[in-house]
């Protein structure tokens, strides 16, 4: 057991007696944490992605941003105009960024095998997370996005999806250790993860059980992943060298998130900030999603 399996354990054992306790207020107090959660180290993760990408200089770095902010935009726009199939793009490039990220320790079949595997997991992931808490997700759905048809529907047939997409995954996942592309240990470990997971989501809230994974299991792991890198690429000789490197986008990321949710609390149109929330996810998520790509592409399969 790695350590990031054994600290995703010991919080949902935590979070496991903490949620016992009926009070609206500390309900209130842990939506907070989960939600101030996701927007350090979950943002923090994608704040080097400059550097990842290998922007030199400051002129790189100026286009690079400039570039980066362009998809942000032209993602919104597709929100703008056509909601449902953003939300789909949304979906999918989370789901191969979630998987690409779990295996990329691994060295499993690299071809179109390797890239369905790591976007049948990461929709597995998804699709199950919002079977295992349904009822909650379809209150949600009804009263924050009653106009995307997509959000319904995947709820709607989230069963199916999870069934399907996780039985496809585990097919390849034995595929990958019958040909050798991966051992007992790292297929029991992965059949063991997926279990874990499952329990997780089953015993949390969506909120909740989404971000004990993200966090631990995916945002940690990513990091762990850039501080290795940075280690041989920069010469890093400690954490907090490494948290140098993060603070600057991490800060200017959460401002302007801020800053927006406070202009539509301006305008009191709280109803609002559930659905802006997964726009402004979503299009940070797209260009980081192509440069992980790319940083992956280079310094792990290169």
């Amino acid at each position: 057991m790695n350590l990031s399996v054994f600290i995703y354990i010991a919080f949902n054992l935590v979070f496991l007696n903490l949620i016992q306790i009926q009070n609206d207020l500390f309900d209130s107090m842990l939506t907070g944490m989960c939600l101030f959660a996701i927007l350090t180290l979950g943002i923090s993760h994608g704040a080097v992605d400059n550097l990842l990408y290998g922007a030199k200089g400051k002129k790189q770095n100026i286009r690079f941003i400039i570039n980066y902010i362009l998809i942000a935009i032209g993602f919104g726009v597709i929100w703008w105009f056509v909601p449902n199939l953003a939300f789909i793009l949304f979906i999918l490039f989370s789901a191969y960024h979630f998987g690409q990220s779990q295996f990329v320790d691994l060295t499993p079949d690299k071809g179109i095998g390797g890239f369905l595997l790591d976007f049948l997991w990461g929709l597995s992931l998804i699709s199950g997370l919002i079977y295992l808490n349904a009822p909650e997700a379809s209150a949600f759905a009804e009263e924050y996005f009653k106009s995307l048809s997509s959000f319904i529907l995947m709820i709607e047939y989230s069963g199916y999806l999870t069934a399907g997409f996780l039985t496809v995954t585990l097919i390849l996942l034995i595929k990958n250790r019958l040909n050798g592309f991966i051992s007992n240990n790292e297929l029991l470990r992965e059949l063991y993860l997926i279990a874990l997971i499952g329990i997780s989501f089953k015993l949390f809230d969506l909120l909740l059980g989404f971000t004990l994974y993200f966090i631990i299991l995916h945002s940690l792991k990513v990091l762990r992943q850039e501080f290795s890198y940075f280690k041989i690429k920069s010469k890093l000789k400690n954490v907090f060298q490494f948290m140098k490197l993060l603070l600057p986008f991490t800060l200017i990321s959460i401002l302007g998130i801020i800053l927006i949710f406070i202009i539509v609390s301006f305008f009191e149109r709280p109803d609002l900030i559930p659905f802006l929330g997964i726009v402004l996810i979503s299009c940070i998520t797209i260009p980081h999603a192509f440069v992980m790509e790319i940083f992956y592409e280079n310094k792990f399969h290169g």
